[in-house]
Protein backbone atom coordinates (compact mmCIF):
# COMPACT_ATOMS: atom_id res chain seq x y z
CA UNK A 1 0.00 0.00 0.00
CA UNK A 2 1.29 3.53 -0.73
CA UNK A 3 0.42 4.78 2.81
CA UNK A 4 2.71 1.91 4.35
CA UNK A 5 5.53 3.04 1.70
CA UNK A 6 5.89 6.71 2.72
CA UNK A 7 5.56 5.50 6.00
CA UNK A 8 8.43 3.02 5.73
CA UNK A 9 10.70 6.23 3.67
CA UNK A 10 9.61 8.78 6.71
CA UNK A 11 11.40 6.16 9.15
CA UNK A 12 14.25 5.94 7.08
CA UNK A 13 14.93 9.06 6.39
CA UNK A 14 14.49 8.77 3.00
CA UNK A 15 11.55 11.11 1.99
CA UNK A 16 12.81 13.93 4.84
CA UNK A 17 15.84 14.27 2.46
CA UNK A 18 13.53 13.97 -1.23
CA UNK A 19 10.48 16.24 0.24
CA UNK A 20 10.74 19.32 -1.99
CA UNK A 21 11.18 16.76 -5.40
CA UNK A 22 8.39 14.63 -3.96
CA UNK A 23 6.03 17.52 -2.67
CA UNK A 24 6.70 19.03 -6.90
CA UNK A 25 5.97 15.80 -7.63
CA UNK A 26 2.76 15.70 -5.80
CA UNK A 27 1.64 19.16 -6.38
CA UNK A 28 1.85 18.23 -10.31
CA UNK A 29 -0.61 14.91 -9.97
CA UNK A 30 -2.72 16.72 -8.23
CA UNK A 31 -2.92 19.17 -11.08
CA UNK A 32 -3.29 16.00 -13.91
CA UNK A 33 -6.02 14.75 -11.62
CA UNK A 34 -8.48 17.53 -10.83
CA UNK A 35 -10.05 17.99 -14.62
CA UNK A 36 -10.14 14.75 -14.66
CA UNK A 37 -11.86 14.35 -11.39
CA UNK A 38 -14.25 17.17 -12.50
CA UNK A 39 -15.48 14.81 -15.81
CA UNK A 40 -18.82 14.34 -16.09
CA UNK A 41 -19.25 12.30 -19.21
CA UNK A 42 -20.25 8.94 -18.78
CA UNK A 43 -17.20 7.66 -20.55
CA UNK A 44 -15.05 9.37 -17.86
CA UNK A 45 -16.73 8.27 -14.41
CA UNK A 46 -14.56 4.92 -14.36
CA UNK A 47 -11.54 7.34 -14.53
CA UNK A 48 -12.86 10.25 -12.33
CA UNK A 49 -13.62 7.28 -9.45
CA UNK A 50 -9.95 6.18 -10.21
CA UNK A 51 -8.31 9.46 -9.88
CA UNK A 52 -10.27 10.07 -7.02
CA UNK A 53 -9.01 6.88 -5.37
CA UNK A 54 -5.25 8.33 -6.02
CA UNK A 55 -6.05 11.22 -4.42
CA UNK A 56 -7.44 9.68 -1.36
CA UNK A 57 -4.49 7.13 -1.18
CA UNK A 58 -2.37 10.41 -0.90
CA UNK A 59 -3.96 10.48 3.25
CA UNK A 60 -0.61 11.30 4.63
CA UNK A 61 -0.18 14.44 6.65
CA UNK A 62 3.15 15.71 4.27
CA UNK A 63 0.57 15.15 1.41
CA UNK A 64 -2.82 16.34 2.53
CA UNK A 65 -1.71 19.50 2.64
CA UNK A 66 -0.53 19.64 -1.04
CA UNK A 67 -4.50 19.03 -1.98
CA UNK A 68 -6.77 20.13 1.01
CA UNK A 69 -7.43 23.91 -0.89
CA UNK A 70 -8.33 21.47 -4.39
CA UNK A 71 -10.29 19.12 -2.38
CA UNK A 72 -12.26 22.24 -0.81
CA UNK A 73 -12.63 23.91 -4.50
CA UNK A 74 -14.26 20.47 -5.92
CA UNK A 75 -16.34 19.96 -3.11
CA UNK A 76 -17.83 23.90 -3.22
CA UNK A 77 -18.21 22.75 -7.52
CA UNK A 78 -21.44 23.00 -8.31
CA UNK A 79 -21.52 19.41 -10.18
CA UNK A 80 -20.15 17.63 -7.50
CA UNK A 81 -22.90 15.76 -6.61
CA UNK A 82 -22.83 14.24 -10.12
CA UNK A 83 -19.86 12.07 -9.20
CA UNK A 84 -20.23 8.28 -9.90
CA UNK A 85 -20.60 5.98 -7.67
CA UNK A 86 -17.94 4.34 -6.73
CA UNK A 87 -15.91 7.48 -5.77
CA UNK A 88 -18.44 8.11 -3.01
CA UNK A 89 -16.49 6.44 -0.56
CA UNK A 90 -13.13 7.99 -1.35
CA UNK A 91 -14.56 11.25 -1.27
CA UNK A 92 -16.15 10.63 2.10
CA UNK A 93 -12.72 10.06 3.02
CA UNK A 94 -10.86 13.30 1.32
CA UNK A 95 -13.51 15.29 3.03
CA UNK A 96 -13.30 13.99 6.12
CA UNK A 97 -9.67 14.56 6.10
CA UNK A 98 -10.02 18.18 4.46
CA UNK A 99 -12.52 18.99 7.45
CA UNK A 100 -10.53 17.31 10.17
CA UNK A 101 -7.23 19.28 9.29
CA UNK A 102 -8.18 22.45 7.46
CA UNK A 103 -8.24 24.41 10.32
CA UNK A 104 -11.61 26.52 10.36
CA UNK A 105 -13.42 24.24 7.06
CA UNK A 106 -16.60 22.94 8.65
CA UNK A 107 -17.35 27.08 10.37
CA UNK A 108 -16.13 28.40 6.62
CA UNK A 109 -19.21 25.70 5.56
CA UNK A 110 -21.29 27.23 7.71
CA UNK A 111 -20.62 30.73 7.32
CA UNK A 112 -21.22 30.53 3.61
CA UNK A 113 -25.44 29.66 3.63
CA UNK A 114 -26.61 30.63 0.10
CA UNK A 115 -29.47 32.04 2.04
CA UNK A 116 -26.92 35.13 3.08
CA UNK A 117 -26.05 35.53 -0.31
CA UNK A 118 -29.03 34.73 -2.88
CA UNK A 119 -31.90 35.71 -0.57
CA UNK A 120 -30.86 38.72 1.16
CA UNK A 121 -28.89 40.23 -1.41
CA UNK A 122 -31.84 39.29 -3.86
CA UNK A 123 -29.28 37.58 -6.97
CA UNK A 124 -30.08 37.81 -10.47
CA UNK A 125 -31.61 34.40 -11.57
CA UNK A 126 -34.73 31.78 -11.52
CA UNK A 127 -36.13 30.92 -8.10
CA UNK A 128 -35.42 27.63 -9.36
CA UNK A 129 -32.03 28.13 -9.51
CA UNK A 130 -31.88 29.95 -6.26
CA UNK A 131 -33.30 26.87 -4.67
CA UNK A 132 -30.71 24.36 -6.13
CA UNK A 133 -28.25 27.09 -4.67
CA UNK A 134 -29.83 26.10 -1.28
CA UNK A 135 -30.39 22.53 -1.47
CA UNK A 136 -26.61 21.99 -2.91
CA UNK A 137 -25.51 23.29 0.23
CA UNK A 138 -27.59 21.00 2.64
CA UNK A 139 -26.58 18.33 0.56
CA UNK A 140 -23.10 19.57 1.28
CA UNK A 141 -23.66 20.04 4.67
CA UNK A 142 -25.27 16.25 4.81
CA UNK A 143 -21.99 14.80 3.23
CA UNK A 144 -19.42 16.53 5.79
CA UNK A 145 -21.72 15.17 8.46
CA UNK A 146 -21.54 11.43 6.84
CA UNK A 147 -18.05 11.76 6.05
CA UNK A 148 -16.96 12.81 9.42
CA UNK A 149 -16.63 10.23 12.69
CA UNK A 150 -19.91 9.96 15.43
CA UNK A 151 -20.34 13.05 17.37
CA UNK A 152 -17.29 15.12 15.30
CA UNK A 153 -19.43 18.24 14.65
CA UNK A 154 -21.55 17.75 17.97
CA UNK A 155 -19.90 20.83 19.11
CA UNK A 156 -21.51 22.65 15.92
CA UNK A 157 -25.05 20.76 16.12
CA UNK A 158 -26.85 24.41 17.34
CA UNK A 159 -26.01 26.35 14.21
CA UNK A 160 -25.94 22.94 11.59
CA UNK A 161 -30.13 23.17 13.15
CA UNK A 162 -29.81 26.65 12.45
CA UNK A 163 -29.50 26.54 9.03
CA UNK A 164 -31.61 23.49 9.01
CA UNK A 165 -34.44 25.48 10.42
CA UNK A 166 -33.05 28.41 7.99
CA UNK A 167 -34.18 26.31 4.78
CA UNK A 168 -37.48 25.45 6.05
CA UNK A 169 -38.77 29.04 6.57
CA UNK A 170 -37.76 29.80 2.66
CA UNK A 171 -40.92 30.18 0.78
CA UNK A 172 -42.20 27.56 -1.17
CA UNK A 173 -41.26 27.22 -4.45
CA UNK A 174 -43.46 28.11 -7.43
Amino acid sequence: DGEERVELMLISGDLGTQRDKSGHLIAKVVQHLKPIIRSRTTSMIGHASAATKVLASLNHPMFVKMWRKDVLELFQDPEFFQMGGSAVDHWLSLVDVVMAQEAGAFSDLLATSPLVTVFKLNMMGTEASKYRLHADYIKRLAFVLLAGDVDQYVTGMHDILEKLVESLRLPPAA
